[in-house]
Formats: C-alpha cells, structure tokens, sequence
C-alpha cells in the first residue's frame, strides 16, 4: 500500500506545475521513500527535482507565484546570449536555452558542486548544447571566497544569512562578469537573470563594462532587504545604481511589469524579496 501511495503521488506531482498544497504533497512523498523523480514542465522541458527540501524550486506551493519566469523569457529571442547568475539546479537555464536556440548561448554560474552536478544532469536530460556551465560564484573580485549554502546545497551565497545556510561552506572561485566575458570572448550579452541572496550589487559591480557597454543588457534582479542586508547593501541602492546607468526598473507584479522610480515593498513577505525587470533605454547592435 505504501508503495503504491507512493507511486501515485510522483505521478501526480510529475504532471501538474506547482499550485498550492503541492508542496505538502511532495514532502509526504519524500517521507513515503521518494527521493527524486522526474518532473515535466511546460514547453517539453524535463526536470530531475528532490523532495526533501520545500524550497526545492518545482516543489514548493507557490513558487514564483507572479510568473516571473514567464515575464523574463518574454524578452528573450532567438540568438541571444544570456547569464544565469545563480543558476540552481536549472530551471531558468533550460527555459532561456530553449528561448534563444541553438544560435544563441546560455552561461550558467553556480558555484555549488553538487548542485552544478545537477544542473548538468538536467542539461543531459533535455539533450540541450547551447549551455556552458561555470563552476563558480560571480562578484566584484576574481579571487576565491567561502561559500555559504543551505541544508540541501540550495539557497547559496558569499554572505552568511541567518537561518538559511546553515548547511555548510564551500571554497569556491568568484570571478566579475567583465573578467568572465573577455577571457570567453563575450563582446556583448543581451539578457542576465542575476539571483544570488544578497551579493547582487557586488555582480552588478563586476559588471560595469558589460552594462556600459553599446549594447546594454536587459536585467532580471531579485532584491530583498534581507539578503542584501547581510553583504551589507540595501535594495534602494541597488535599485539607484541601475536607474543612474540609465535604465528603466519594474516590479513583477501578478504577470505585469510596474514602473518604479525607487525600491518597493516585497512582492513576496515572507521571503523579503521583489524581483524587478530593469531595461536599458537604447539597445545598439552593430
């Protein structure tokens, strides 16, 4: 009976996409022995998601409940290349490298050994090649820093967060994004999803050429007073700094983008975060 219990709950979760009382459903399976299953996402793509950890991207109840990702692949075209900083176990990777095509190129950062092992192996899973991942964490500094990540590998970051990366340490290579594109050839990119807990100005930093640049980067930022609070940092500084450099900020509301001229409460309380689209004014290709 337990393993037909089983058996019946990974097949539930592996074919309907996060919905409140999910997340309560996988961990029961988790209890009931499941690991690891298996999990079909829209637009054909495949996932290799745990059960033990409710922040497990595809398990938990409400997992971007304001459809982030689909705002952020809306400005995404054949072609393109595009920075998933903070990648996790892949699951803006694999949308973005469907996204852009086999003429586009994706670079994933994700310093976590264990996690970028699955990263890669859902990479393998979807058959995709136009995916480079770096083992490594991005920042303002090419040196080596202690990482900090949680219980289950997830939720990693540079800076210690109360409650959240007890897990463990790692010492990992950083590397600034400017450092990262000229020594791969990189002139330009066109896209960058940046989630890193707390270090996102020190990536926004590292990446001062890039965002000077002629072609300026469309930007997907999650900010939380939190997070950022331990790096030291604060989200309206964060939020300043890019609208000094010209760019236009939005808040992802319910599926919609609302313009802002400063940053706003959480879109997500409990978390403390907002994540925010930032676009450049002028977008130059030679």
């Amino acid at each position: 009976m337990k393993a037909r219990l089983r058996r019946l709950l990974e097949s539930y979760i592996a074919s309907t996409r996060p919905h409140a009382g999910r997340g309560i459903l996988c961990r029961l399976a988790w209890h009931l022995g499941s690991r690891e299953l298996i999990v079909n996402l829209p637009a054909g793509i495949k996932l290799s998601a745990g059960l033990g950890d409710p922040r497990e991207t595809v398990c938990v109840d409400n997992f971007e409940a304001h459809g982030e990702l689909e705002v952020f692949l809306s400005f995404l075209e054949p072609g393109m290349t595009v920075l998933d900083v903070g990648a996790n176990i892949g699951l803006y990777t694999l949308h973005a490298a469907k996204a852009v095509g086999a003429g586009g190129r994706v670079y994933s950062f994700e310093p976590v050994p264990q996690i970028a092992q699955r990263l890669r192996a859902n990479l393998r899973l979807n058959n995709v090649s136009n995916v480079s991942v770096a083992e490594m964490a991005v920042s303002d500094a090419d040196a080596f820093a202690d990482f900090f990540y949680g219980k289950s590998g997830l939720l990693g970051s540079l800076f210690p967060l109360h409650g959240r990366t007890a897990g463990g340490t790692v010492r990992v290579a950083t590397t600034r994004l400017d450092s990262f594109a000229h020594e791969h050839g990189i002139a330009a990119i066109d896209a960058a999803k940046i989630d890193v807990e707390g270090g996102e100005m020190h990536v926004l930093r590292g990446m001062g050429r890039l965002l000077d640049g002629e072609l300026q980067p469309i930007l997907f930022v999650e900010i939380g007073a939190r997070t950022l609070s331990a790096a030291g940092q604060s989200p309206d500084a964060t939020v300043t700094m890019l609208l000094n450099r010209g760019y236009q900020g939005f808040v992802i509301r319910e599926g919609h983008l609302h313009r802002v001229a400063s940053a706003v409460s959480p879109t997500y309380p409990r978390e403390g975060h907002a994540n925010y689209i930032f676009l450049p004014p002028r977008r130059h290709r030679g």
